[in-house]
């Protein structure tokens, strides 16, 4: 048995010198495999898209995405906080201590006692 799409949709074509073969892939439901998104007939399904298919269909990739993926909030998030720069604490510094890391001097073959 296959895997199915990550989304969970499945793929669908037309056999060749069919009434509605266009030379296109489909997007279809996997409840409703008569028909792609787009709503043209397709006569054969399969869980995964077709290696090479000549097309896809753009109105049934466009459903898929808009379904799959929703757009972004109207309203941007709200930023992350920041701490004020000041002469003592700039901004380079961590908030917590022990996220700082200390300097460390380099001791070579030639410096060993």
């Amino acid at each position: 048995m296959q895997p199915t799409s990550p989304v969970g949709w499945w793929w669908g074509t037309n056999r060749p010198g069919g009434t509605f073969y266009a030379g296109r892939a489909h997007v279809v439901q996997p409840d409703q495999p008569m028909a792609g998104l787009c709503g043209l007939p397709v006569s054969d399904v399969w869980e995964l898209r077709p290696p090479s298919p000549e097309r896809l269909c753009p109105d049934c990739c466009v459903l898929a995405m808009t379904a799959s993926y929703p757009p972004f909030p109207p309203t941007p998030a709200p930023p992350l906080p920041r701490r004020a720069a000041s002469p003592g604490a700039p901004l380079l510094v961590p908030a917590v201590s022990a996220e700082q890391t200390a300097v460390m001097p380099v001791v070579g073959a030639d410096d060993a006692p």
